[in-house]
């Protein structure tokens, strides 16, 4: 029925929207990934106006979309709400996945300003080192790291440069204490 359809179109659109909208703030998605949010949210959207428009033909018999856009056609509607709710789905799956998986990172990014160091790495010594307290190369370590769990929590690491040579930095992060318990290159 016209009242299901609607529903079903409307929280499948209204998720959509959320899930992709949580990627696109969070501040550590690919490019690939932002693009994959922002057509997530697209397609959510129509298929919001879609359950719109089926519960308004469940109330008043008229679907503004099918009458409109469609012209009457019942067929080509129903496979275009199909295909857009489908692609909403799909959407919804790979964002929901991609949030799931890098919840950490994104606690991390979006909070590392705030945590603490342990005694070990804010003693004078580590903290004459001119990165030790920049939140920026913190968060940038954090956003294109690799991420691994650890036994004190992640750990994200990237190449850079050290002192002229390759070396990788690693950034150890425990989100749950919100501490920073290691930030330099090499362990």
């Amino acid at each position: 029925s016209a009242l299901l359809r609607g529903l079903g179109n409307a929280f499948t659109g209204f998720s959509a929207i959320g899930i992709g909208a949580t990627v696109i703030a969070c501040g550590v998605a690919t490019p690939v990934m932002l693009g994959i949010a922002v057509a997530t949210v697209a397609v959510g959207v129509l298929t919001t106006v879609n359950g719109a428009s089926d519960l308004g033909e469940a109330f008043t018999g008229k679907n503004v979309v099918k009458d409109v856009v469609f012209n009457g056609n019942t067929k080509k509607y129903n496979t275009y709400s199909a295909a857009v709710a489908t692609a909403a789905t799909i959407g919804t799956t790979v964002c929901g996945g991609w949030v799931a998986k890098n919840i950490p990172r994104i606690k991390a990014y979006n909070n590392v300003q705030n945590y603490k160091y342990t005694k070990t790495i804010s003693d004078a010594k580590h903290m004459r080192r001119v990165y030790n307290n920049s939140t920026l190369i913190q968060k940038q370590i954090i956003k294109y790291g690799k991420m691994q769990k650890d036994s004190f929590g992640y750990v994200f690491s990237v190449k850079g440069n050290v002192n002229g040579r390759t070396a990788v930095w690693r950034l150890g992060i425990n989100v749950k204490r919100k501490m920073v318990w290691h930030f330099g290159h090499g362990f």
